[in-house]
């Protein structure tokens, strides 16, 4: 019910040693609109005892009574930190100087009872004035407590080593910083005072400039867009930080925002090539289709987890204990350990193909690599018959040994699987005709690879048996390792195969000549 202007209650403390004045005032705040409940007080006493035990709306002090001046009233109300309009009263005028004083010790108007007229104005105005005040304290403190409450979680976040910035708009000026974690400042080296309230743009390269700003509008107006984008950070000293960025929309200041999740990729990306690893990631986006296929899962397991804990805090609604903060904070760290391992793997096959793949290479015989992993081969091929038939002569390889084994291995796994028990599984080495290549082979007696098929097995997440039998097995990763392991080396690999009597899988190694030991 709005209450009529006649009719608002106020509680006023009045400093007033003089009854007659007293009643005037009580009478013109009456006349004024206001039903007053009035507490006439005339000591400091009786007005520590007042103001400790009731709130008031207003103060109204006589300039000079005999026990207590509006000048001390008013420094007791500093000392005690109170917030009360105050307004004072005087028989006569105490002069320019003296009103400029008292306003400056905290009064809020000057009334002199021969004007005794200009009081409920001046009242008016001042309730008006406190009820502002208060409301932009609360807002302040409501502030604070947010300010408080993103630190909390943002600092969390940065023991963790994610980097997170809080960007919005503000007047004129597009995707202003207006939060910036500890982490993030690590990775941009520079200090909060540098990054705080600068455009978002000042820290990222020109050439990526749009590719974050369409990912940010699109964000903020809740649009369909990617997931995340990766963006290289212009740092202190004319550094560079690839990173990934995920963001989402947010409420900060009492307006809309986005809050960005920044990710170091860096350690990802070898030095000297790190635009052959960017163009790797990439490709793994434009592949994801036939990634979630194979491993749907194992993403989308943790990816649900950590997607719920994140919403969970930060629901304004709800006020989380600190103990249900960590628990929350630790399941988002779990899961996102699994989530790096099953990226790890990814990343290993486009690195391959990228040409990033490292390699310790050394000078072998073909004997020799076979026999760094002969015992392997055997136990392998357990239930098959293995046989292995070396050219004499053949010259040296410069190789990473490891990996060709690595290659071996993985053909007489395939050989086996698609061999049936008893048969045999033969690994033949020797020199190509043009005598530039040693040709290796591991030929089986199994069910063997139609045609349209053959050229598609090298291919990432490719499965024949899920051709042949529906069901999956393994990642379909292995013959396309092989392929970045051999091409890697200069060689190729490739496949020979009829319906019905078994495959040949083959790959060639270039030579080398006795004259480039000596260069």
């Amino acid at each position: 019910m709005t209450r009529k202007a006649a009719d608002l209650p106020i509680k006023v403390l009045l400093i007033e040693d003089s009854l007659d004045d007293a009643e005037l005032i009580v009478h013109e705040l009456s006349r004024g609109g206001y039903v007053p409940a009035v507490e006439r007080i005339e000591t400091r006493e009786e007005m520590k005892q007042m103001l400790g035990s009731r709130q008031w709306d207003v103060i109204i002090s006589d300039y000079k009574p005999l026990h207590l001046s509006a000048m001390e009233a008013l420094r007791f109300l500093q000392k005690n930190n109170l917030d009360l309009p105050f307004i004072i009263l005087s028989s006569s005028d105490i002069g320019e100087d003296m009103i400029v004083e008292v306003l400056k010790a905290g009064a809020h108007d000057y009334v002199l009872k021969n004007r005794i007229w200009r009081l409920v104005p001046a009242v008016t105005r001042e309730l008006k004035d406190a009820a502002h005040r208060k409301e932009a304290k609360n807002a302040e403190a409501a502030l604070n407590e947010e300010h408080a409450h993103h630190r909390i979680l943002m600092e969390t976040a940065a023991k963790a080593g994610i980097g997170i910035a809080i960007i919005r708009d503000i007047k004129e000026q597009e995707m202003v910083v207006v939060y910036i974690n500890s982490r993030l400042l690590e990775m941009l080296g520079y200090k909060e005072k540098h990054v705080v309230g600068k455009l978002v743009l000042d820290f990222i390269v020109p050439e990526h400039h749009a590719i974050f700003h369409d990912y940010y509008r699109a964000k903020l107006n809740g649009q369909a867009s990617r997931d995340n984008i990766e963006v290289t950070l212009k740092c202190k000293d004319d550094t560079f930080r690839p990173v990934a960025v995920v963001a989402s929309r947010t409420i900060y200041q009492g307006g809309n925002a986005i809050v960005t999740y920044v990710n170091d990729i860096s350690e990802l990306l070898e030095a000297g090539r790190r635009e052959r690893e960017l163009k790797a990631l990439q490709e793994i986006d434009s592949l994801r289709s036939q990634l979630i296929a194979n491993v749907s899962h194992e993403l989308r397991t943790p990816l649900t987890s950590i997607k719920g804990f994140v919403s969970t805090l930060l629901r304004k609604d709800i006020e989380w204990s600190e103990e249900e903060k960590t628990d929350f904070l630790q399941t988002i760290a779990l899961e996102t350990e699994r989530l790096t391992a099953l990226i790890n793997d990814t990343l290993d096959i486009s690195r391959i193909e990228a040409g990033t793949l490292s390699m310790k290479r050394g000078y072998y015989t073909v004997n020799t690599i076979i026999d760094s992993v002969r015992n392997i081969l055997f136990d392998l091929t357990s239930g098959h018959l293995m046989e292995i038939k070396i050219a004499k002569d053949l010259p040296l390889l410069f190789v990473d040994k490891s990996r060709i084994g690595q290659v071996l291995i993985n053909l007489t796994e395939n050989a086996v699987k698609y061999s049936p028990r008893g048969t045999t599984v033969t690994l033949n080495a020797q020199m190509s005709e043009e005598g530039r290549y040693i040709v290796i082979s591991i030929n089986d007696q199994g069910t063997g690879i139609s045609p349209e098929l053959q050229e598609k097995v090298f291919d990432r997440f490719f499965q024949a048996d899920m051709i042949v039998s529906g069901k999956k097995s393994g990642t379909g990763l292995g013959l396309s390792i092989c392929r970045g392991i051999i091409e890697a080396h200069g060689g190729s690999i490739w496949v020979k195969s009829k319906l019905g009597t078994g495959s040949t899988f083959n790959f060639s190694i270039p030579v080398t000549l006795m004259e480039e030991l000596y260069e």
